[in-house]
């Protein structure tokens, strides 16, 4: 089985880099620190050996956490080099359709995606201090899915509110 000072797959001569198993766990180690953990639940963890729970109510362990406690722990790098204009991309991607990959139409009011902060309150971090969420908004046809983007913040309530919308036609609302 092997452990991260000492992996049971080692390549090169080098006794403690390399994979190691533990009940349900597949393991990375390098210089004989546990660097990458895939849990039972196929979960990747960078950085920890346990995952973190986040999230109003069920408190969902998603399925990559990057766990650390320094800038540089806890970062995530998109980047694209080439001498043209192009940047890097992060995509989310929403379909109504169960089957993954299959594709079925969104509806007016579905939402594409979130990015929420957290911050522990003490006892958990369950609960968002802000949102950024991504709408469809309004009626979608092949080539044509309308978007807003909504901006939350939460003030004394356990839950972001809407406070800035910029709807599909351009239109900047605040607090409607």
């Amino acid at each position: 089985a092997g452990s991260a000072g000492t992996p049971a797959l080692q390549g090169n001569n080098d006794a403690n880099t390399g994979y190691f198993f533990g009940t349900d766990i597949l393991g990375l180690s390098t210089a004989g620190s546990e660097r990458i953990r895939i849990d039972s639940s196929g979960r990747l963890l960078v950085g920890h050996t346990s995952p973190t729970s986040v999230g109003v109510g069920a408190a969902y362990n998603m399925p990559l956490q990057v766990i650390g406690t320094s800038y540089d722990t806890t970062g995530i790098v998109a980047a694209r080099y080439g001498a043209n204009s192009f940047g890097p991309t992060l995509h989310f991607v929403k379909s109504r359709n169960a089957t993954k990959g299959s594709q079925t139409i969104v509806n007016d009011d579905d939402t594409l995606g979130f990015i929420r902060w957290y911050g522990s309150d003490g006892t958990d971090t369950t609960n968002a201090a802000a949102t950024i969420s991504a709408e469809v908004d309004g009626t979608p046809a092949s080539d044509k899915i309308p978007g807003r983007l909504s901006f939350w913040t939460t003030d004394d309530l356990t839950y972001p509110r809407e406070r800035l919308r910029i709807d599909s036609a351009g239109r900047l609302l605040l607090n409607t």
